[in-house]
């Protein structure tokens, strides 16, 4: 049976706390024809000194520096370090199962793409429910996250790396996905996904959110680039149009000033998209009512809307269906 070598690459930032579920998750990989690569991305807390412990009794494991701040910095550092044939992005406050079965099916059937479903947990590790990391390739029905999908190597490239705090994971997925057809769905958890209500996807200002615009720009840039964009422009504008009418709809939130500016810009690049025709966007009522409530100046700034739009971001069961439509 033939070998395969997995690279599983892992930023790490002031984990300390947390960092010992995602190794002792490691530990449990029987198979040792893989590589465990830590990046630490200044971190100041004791989680360098940990995984330094660690790699005494591991030896897959390596270890280097990134002094550039972000975590695609770490990754790409990672990435030129890997000699793997398959690239594993990992969180290193979260933690990975079922690697060996995964690797198993990797060198039986040797995808350019493993997909598999991921289990989201509390911040206090309990199980909230098994998410499903879909078998259809449409570009719909992926979740567009890092951690669970395992590449071949030779379908990312260093320009598939962007270096900003938000969009990161879908930059690079999204056009990787549409490179092939050879896909394999593996209908177990790979992944335990620990929900962090302080992380940066979770928070909203007017810095997040444009840089939040500007990716999905650059995003449809690289569609066009690599000429997978008309093949698949519906899917695609549909994709580029949910983030940014979820951005829109979030901007709610900010001052008067800073919410202008990007309700502006959410319907500057909606004209850079052919929506209203878009047989997907037709059919959604959900985004509708959201787009004619962003086209509304006068709605948009009323001190109502913000009030619900705050109420449904901190209701629980409210806030479970805006991450359903934060597609």
């Amino acid at each position: 049976m033939k070998e395969v070598l997995i690279s599983i690459i892992i930023p790490v930032y002031n984990v300390e706390s947390k960092i010992n579920k995602l190794l002792d998750s490691f530990y449990r990989i029987k198979n040792k024809n893989i590589e465990i690569i830590f990046v630490d991305n200044n971190s100041i807390d004791d989680s360098l000194n940990i995984i330094k412990k660690y790699s005494n009794k591991d030896k897959r494991v390596k270890i280097y520096k990134e002094k550039k701040k972000g975590a695609n910095y770490a990754r790409f550092l990672g990435y030129t370090k890997s000699n793997g044939k398959y690239i594993y992005f990992v969180d290193s406050d979260d933690y990975i199962e079922n690697i060996d079965n995964v690797i198993n099916i990797i060198i039986k059937k040797e995808p350019d793409i493993l997909i598999g479903n991921y289990n989201e947990l509390d911040s206090n590790y309990k199980f909230i429910k098994l998410m499903n990391g879909f078998g259809n390739n449409s570009i719909l029905l992926y979740k567009p996250c890092l951690w669970n999908k395992i590449f071949k190597k030779e379908l990312i490239n260093k320009e598939d790396f962007i270096f900003t705090e938000i969009g990161e994971d879908m930059y690079l997925t999204l056009p990787v996905i549409l490179k092939t057809n050879n896909i394999v769905y593996f209908d177990k958890p790979i992944y335990n996904y620990v929900k962090n209500c302080d992380g940066v996807s979770s928070k909203t200002n007017y810095e997040i959110l444009h840089n939040s615009l500007n990716t999905l720009k650059l995003l449809k840039k690289k569609f066009e680039k690599e000429n997978t964009y008309k093949k698949n422009k519906e899917e695609i504008d549909y994709v580029l149009l949910t983030h940014a009418l979820y951005r829109g709809f979030k901007g709610i939130l900010l001052d008067r000033t800073e919410k202008n500016k990007i309700r502006n810009e959410v319907m500057s690049f909606l004209k850079s998209i052919d929506y209203k025709n878009n047989k997907y966007y037709k059919k959604s009522i959900v985004y509708k009512l959201v787009n004619v409530l962003i086209n509304s100046k006068f709605l948009y700034n009323l001190l109502i809307s913000k009030f619900l739009v705050n109420l449904l971001f901190n209701n629980k069961f409210f806030n479970k269906i805006l991450k359903k439509i934060d597609k």
